[in-house]
């Protein structure tokens, strides 16, 4: 979980650092897309596979290389949420399950995209 965390803080920072200025996120509870979901399980899950190939001794790029399938889903899913969401492409977006605040940033889900294609293809 600390792990998962870290990764959504490196990307919301990064985002802030490339565009110059902190992404607001949107406050989508009460109307959370399953698709948007399905992007916050396929990441945490994504940072539970690099972060143990990483742990394991490995270098980053070739954990995140090492992963292409999940890659080309995550690239799907969000092409699928920003064509029915162009005002996110962006943004990020949050919500709240119970007790636990979630957020998706589809901005640095973008960036990873492009790293993993300047990277790995």
């Amino acid at each position: 979980m600390r792990l998962h965390l870290t990764l959504l803080f490196a990307l919301f920072v990064s985002v802030a650092a490339y565009t110059g200025d902190w992404v607001k996120p949107i406050d989508i509870t009460g109307r959370v897309p399953d698709s948007v979901k399905s992007i916050a399980s396929l990441i945490e899950e994504m940072a539970r596979n690099i972060g143990s190939c990483v742990n394991a001794g490995n270098k980053r790029e070739v954990c995140i290389c090492k992963h292409k399938r999940q890659h080309e889903r995550l690239r799907s899913m969000y092409k699928q949420v920003i064509r029915k969401h162009p005002q996110w492409a962006d943004k990020a977006v949050s919500y709240r399950e119970g007790d636990t605040q979630h957020m998706v940033s589809f901005a640095g889900i973008k960036m990873q995209l492009q790293y993993f294609d300047r990277t790995c293809r």
